[in-house]
């Protein structure tokens, strides 16, 4: 008992005899559960629960890793958590609308088409709007950007003019040179379909000059509730609950609006990446569990005393969450990575249904020494100059007990020292003479226990390992485990980011 729950008075002396009166048999039973109370505070009985709660601890602590995932079946966690109360943020909007989000789609590409709308305007500086007839191909080369439609003549533009293709009707003279080249769909007309792809918005056609004369980016520009679907049906799976998708809107929301006003205060051309660099983004989509995820959580972002963070999510968490310090830079620039409510913390997870939950993989001694070395000398990383691998340890533990930092021997007695994620990237990347990676070799995770292979055997490594991505923040399988337990997307993303809280960012 704490002293602020203890009685502020003196306690009683008076003693409280017990009245003979009454039941013989209640005085009689009495007597024998006061007996029975002596014996269990015994010293006797004292020892012999002491010894079952080591033994308990002892098998507790063994087994906490599982160290064969293929011959044990993981106990699933079948409780339903207390949950915190979810936070609603009172507070201004933090966009006066519903902000946009500019999406890069391709990269350093000569040639993609456009199939529909069956009519786009072109027009640019100091010409007339031209309507041209879909699909179109584009194309780049040494004189500028051509547009070839499939009837009909070709159009061709300078470099360094600005050509927005609009739908009829809505074309407008630039009178400001640029490099953009902006292509959007009528209002009445469905969506624009580039190479098979439909996404909603605009899409923006940038030469990529950092690249080659010969080459461009595709953009594609949207409202940030449409880009959300279209999000949610990639990082999850189409039958999980809407609570599961609901959540993931949130964060996803988060995560995109964080890099979208980073990116823009420091003049980038684009927001996010539509690959797993920021998140895995498929266009336009029908799943309506996304939709309806979206439509149901508009406008909801996690905060952190009042300001979104950058809520990094990964698939599966392995029951001991990541910590963005460890796993990305924090200097100057990336003073984020130190916001609290992305630092590993230790709380119930729910992921033990995940396929790669526990995984294990064998590696030959020389595979996994020239795939690190060569990861050495792709990064500049002194670890380019290890010879054959000899050991790798933990160095150092995050709060949740997941390594943070490893070390790794060679057979000339040195150490080098890598980051959990820098280990993991280093296992994974391709070297010369080498097979390529695949889902059976691949390290899945940073929270490793490498091992020797057993005598006999060929020179070589077990790694053991939990979880599958970097482990920070939310963790997309605990979120299925939640959702099937009926838990709320408010209730479930505040599990993930402690201290954190929900407001409604615009209407």
């Amino acid at each position: 008992m704490s002293p602020s729950h203890r009685s502020s008075g003196r306690p009683s002396t008076k003693r409280h005899t017990p009245s003979r009166r009454g039941n013989p048999r209640k005085r009689a039973m009495n007597r024998k559960a006061r007996r029975v109370a002596v014996f269990a505070f015994s010293p006797a009985m004292m020892v012999a629960a002491l010894v079952l709660c080591g033994i308990a601890l002892t098998v507790w602590s063994c087994s906490s890793f599982d160290p064969a995932p293929s011959r044990r079946r993981a106990v699933v966690n079948t409780e339903t958590p207390a949950m915190p109360a979810a936070v609603v943020v009172p507070a201004a909007p933090l966009y006066p609308d519903e902000p946009d989000i500019r999406v890069r789609i391709k990269q350093a590409v000569d040639t993609a088409r456009i199939d529909g709308p069956a009519v786009l305007m072109l027009s640019a500086q100091g010409m007339r709007p031209t309507p041209i007839s879909a699909p179109v191909t584009i194309a780049s080369g040494p004189g500028g950007i051509r547009f070839d439609p499939q009837t009909g003549d070709s159009l061709q533009y300078p470099e360094g003019i600005t050509v927005t293709v609009q739908p009829s009707g809505n074309a407008s003279g630039n009178t400001t040179p640029t490099t953009t080249i902006t292509i959007t769909p009528p209002a009445h007309a469905a969506i624009l379909q580039m190479d098979g792809i439909q996404y909603p918005g605009t899409l923006i056609i940038r030469p990529a000059s950092d690249v080659g004369p010969n080459r461009f980016d595709v953009i594609a520009d949207m409202s940030i509730e449409d880009y959300l679907p279209g999000v949610l049906a990639k990082e999850l799976f189409p039958k999980w609950p809407l609570a599961a998708y609901e959540a993931q809107a949130v964060c996803a929301r988060t995560y995109a609006l964080f890099v979208r006003d980073l990116d823009r205060a420091a003049g980038h051309f684009f927001d996010v990446e539509n690959t797993q660099s920021d998140q895995v983004f498929g266009g336009a989509t029908t799943n309506q569990t996304a939709l309806t995820a979206v439509r149901n959580t508009r406008g909801a972002v996690l905060t952190y005393q009042g300001k979104p963070f950058k809520a990094y999510y990964s698939s599966t968490c392995g029951g001991r969450a990541g910590s963005a310090a460890d796993v990305w830079p924090i200097g100057k620039g990336f003073e984020y990575n130190l916001a609290p409510p992305i630092q590993g913390t230790v709380h119930d997870h729910y992921c033990q249904q995940a396929r790669l939950y526990r995984w294990e993989v064998i590696r030959s001694t020389e595979d996994l020494s020239r795939r690190i070395a060569a990861w050495g000398k792709n990064s500049g990383h002194q670890v380019r100059a290890i010879g054959l691998v000899t050991s790798i340890s933990p160095e150092k533990l995050n709060a949740t007990g997941r390594p943070a930092r490893y070390f790794v021997g060679d057979d000339r007695g040195r150490v080098f020292s890598l980051s959990g994620e820098e280990l993991r990237v280093a296992c994974n990347v391709g070297a010369e003479g080498l097979p390529a990676i695949t889902p059976q070799t691949r390290v899945n995770s940073n929270d490793l226990e490498v091992t020797p292979s057993p005598v006999g055997t060929s020179p070589g490594f077990i790694i053991r390992g939990r979880g599958f991505g970097h482990g920070v923040g939310m963790c997309q399988w605990c979120l299925k485990g939640l959702a099937d337990r009926g838990v709320p997307w408010d209730q479930q993303v505040l599990i993930f980011y402690p201290g954190a809280g929900i407001t409604r960012a615009y209407q």
